[in-house]
């Protein structure tokens, strides 16, 4: 399912943020770039392979399960890239934890005293600005 995403998607996913690279360096115009490009992308890419399955089918109950499929295995695929990154950076981190783990060490002692810095200027400026401290979630 995942390859059959891709290859019906790929195409229409990757353009608009070619597009935007290329049109703008300021970082403020590219989500608007990537949303209008995406949407004529997907549009116009979806039509086009929509139209040539129906025209190599011949059969309307074909191209709508086509149809149908496409927006589904699409974010399939993207999930499904997204998770196998997420792991791979683990697995990483894990080895580097194994490998080194004295400088992993540091870095998550550094972690926490950053959490603790950014933990310590949130009270002081919601004690300074007034506004009320939300509810810690626990």
């Amino acid at each position: 399912m995942y390859v059959y995403g891709l290859v019906n998607n790929y195409i229409p996913y990757i353009l608009p943020s070619m597009i935007a690279k290329r049109a703008t360096k300021d970082l403020e115009f590219v989500a608007p770039i990537m949303l209008v490009t995406g949407i004529l992308t997907f549009g116009f890419g979806y039509a086009l392979q929509i139209g040539l399955v129906h025209h190599f089918t011949q059969n309307w109950l074909w191209t709508l399960l086509y149809a149908l499929s496409l927006a589904p295995t699409g974010f399939y695929a993207l999930s499904y890239w997204n998770n196998l990154q997420a792991r791979l950076r683990r697995l990483r981190a894990l080895k580097l934890f194994r490998t080194k783990r004295p400088a992993m060490e540091a870095l998550l002692r550094q972690r926490q005293s950053i959490l603790k810095l950014l933990s310590e200027a949130r009270a002081a400026f919601l004690a300074a600005t007034g506004a009320a401290t939300p509810r810690q979630v626990g």
